[in-house]
């Protein structure tokens, strides 16, 4: 019979001992496996966080490529929906609030220039449509047109600023910056009629109206009509018109016969403020440099006629008669005068003046009484 020996048997023992060692530390390997579950670092919760190398591989947290597609190692801890702070993007302590991107709930900046820095205000800024409710302009632009004031401080007030071209104020179709009334209305009244202390074409709601636009054609009413400091004839824009040229006259009113036979007509007058066109008349040797005012004198029919002047004022005043030969009211027409009483006869359809003056710049109040007979009984 063959005996055959088993090689352990011919080992050392301390061989054998090591090798039981080494098989045990294996087995103890493969029963923890790499770590606590399954082995992976950030299988359970909050491994990836927790300061520890859960499956001791030498690497841990977000360190290890195992946490790597963690929410814990993603960057940050945001809720759904939120975009802002820079290293801080928790819903406590940030900068947002619920559905908000900004620091004022329900608002889409917080800085000025926004659409809801103020509550139904377009802008915090100049310029914007609601600062001031009902008005379309802050203290950045001239916001009240009709105030006398320089608003924006920019050096041009009201009107003379282009930030009221388009006011009504100012004669544009304008917006609700002022307040009801305020236009001048009517620019030939002689009336303050917005109480503003400036009247028609003095006002600058007037200053695109055509009876501002020059003192032509109103150049014997004793107004500065274009208010540029210039009066009537004094006004170059009166320099064509024939009330200007020194030698005529210019009606404002008219006087005629009683209708009643034997009976006495009456007009009164005042020739304070109006305008002394006329100094020499070819009748007279009176250097006559008062302002003046010329009634017109017509008959239908022949008559004797009888003018008496009663100056109601302190000063003496010369009437003088006019006969218009084709030329109008001018001096060299000139065919009588007197500073009472004035006797003409008068021919059926003839245009006759009766000019009353003041000498070296006299005026006052007057009444010119007037009687008329028919020429054929005298």
């Amino acid at each position: 019979m063959v005996k055959f020996e088993s090689s352990l048997s011919r080992q050392p023992l301390w061989h054998a001992a090591l090798l039981t060692l080494l098989c045990l530390a294996v087995l103890s390997c493969a029963s923890r496996g790499r770590g606590g579950d399954n082995g992976i670092e950030g299988d359970g919760a909050g491994e990836c966080e927790d300061g520890a190398d859960n499956d001791r591989d030498g690497l841990y947290d977000c360190l290890d490529p195992d946490c790597f597609a963690s929410p814990d190692c993603a960057g940050d801890d945001d809720t759904a929906g939120d975009d802002d702070t820079t290293g801080d993007d928790d819903t406590t302590g940030d900068d947002d609030t619920s559905g908000d991107d900004d620091s004022t709930a329900g608002d889409d900046d917080s800085t000025a220039g926004d659409d809801d820095a103020t509550a139904g205000d377009d802008d915090a800024t100049a310029g914007d449509d609601d600062a001031t409710a009902g008005d379309d302009d802050t203290t950045n632009q001239e916001f009240d047109c009709w105030n006398q004031l320089d608003d924006d401080g920019d050096g041009d007030i009201d009107c003379a600023d282009t930030d009221c071209y388009s006011d009504p104020a100012c004669g544009g179709p304008g917006d609700d910056d002022d307040a009801t009334g305020s236009s001048e209305g009517n620019c030939f009244d002689q009336l303050d009629n917005d109480n503003n202390g400036f009247t028609d074409c003095c006002d600058p709601a007037c200053s695109g109206d055509p009876a501002c636009l020059g003192e032509y054609g109103s150049c014997g009413d004793g107004v500065d009509n274009d208010c540029d400091f210039q009066t009537d004839c004094d006004d170059t824009d009166c320099a064509t018109d024939p009330l200007c040229d020194g030698v005529s006259c210019y009606p404002t009113g008219s006087i005629n016969c009683p209708t009643t036979p034997g009976a006495v007509g009456s007009t009164s007058g005042d020739t304070t403020g109006s305008i002394s066109n006329i100094d020499l008349y070819s009748c007279s040797t009176s250097n006559v440099q008062g302002p003046e005012v010329t009634h017109i004198f017509t008959s239908a029919t022949s008559v004797d006629v009888e003018v008496s002047l009663f100056a109601l004022g302190a000063h003496t005043l010369e009437l003088f008669l006019i006969e218009d030969t084709g030329s109008g009211c001018i001096e060299s027409g000139c065919i009588g005068s007197s500073p009472f009483y004035l006797p003409f006869t008068a021919n059926a359809g003839t245009t006759y003046f009766l000019v009353v003056e003041g000498f070296s710049g006299w005026y006052g109040p007057y009444r010119l009484d007037v009687e008329c007979s028919p020429a054929a009984t005298r």
